[in-house]
C-alpha cells in the first residue's frame, strides 16, 4: 500500500519537474484578456463620472448610467492595482443572500439588480 503511494507521488513530482523545466505550469490560470486597462483609467481623466457618485446626482441616474459609472470606478481601481485587463460590470438575478459575484472567465462583476435600479 505504502509502496503504491510512494510510486504515485514520485510520478507526480517527476511530471511537475518536467513541466517546470519546460516552462509550463501544472495548473494554469492564464485567460486571454479582452482589452488592457493601460493608463486610460485615472481619476483625473474621469472626474466628471466620479462626481456622479454624489448622492444628489446618483439618485437621478437610470440603471444603465449607474452601471457605466460603477464600471469606470472598477477600471480606475483595476488600473491602480495593476490589473492588466478591463473589468466589466453587469446586473443579474442573484440569490437574495448574494450582493455580487465575479466571473473570472468574462472579467465581469455581476451585481444584484435591486441595488442598482433607481427607487421610484
Amino acid at each position: 500500500m505504502y509502496f503504491a503511494i510512494v510510486i504515485c507521488m514520485t510520478i507526480i513530482l517527476v511530471f511537475m519537474l518536467i513541466n517546470r523545466i519546460a516552462g509550463n505550469n501544472l495548473i494554469s490560470t492564464k485567460v486571454d484578456s479582452y482589452e488592457t486597462v493601460g493608463s486610460y483609467y485615472s481619476i483625473d481623466d474621469h472626474m466628471d463620472e466620479i462626481l456622479l457618485l454624489q448622492e444628489s446626482k446618483w439618485k437621478k441616474l437610470d440603471t444603465i448610467e449607474k452601471i457605466k459609472v460603477l464600471n469606470t470606478v472598477a477600471n480606475i481601481e483595476a488600473s491602480n492595482m495593476g490589473i492588466s485587463h478591463i473589468i466589466n460590470l453587469g446586473t443579474s438575478k442573484l440569490d437574495k443572500r448574494i450582493l455580487g459575484q465575479y466571473s473570472d472567465e468574462k472579467y465581469t462583476v455581476y451585481c444584484r439588480k435591486l441595488y442598482i435600479q433607481p427607487k421610484d
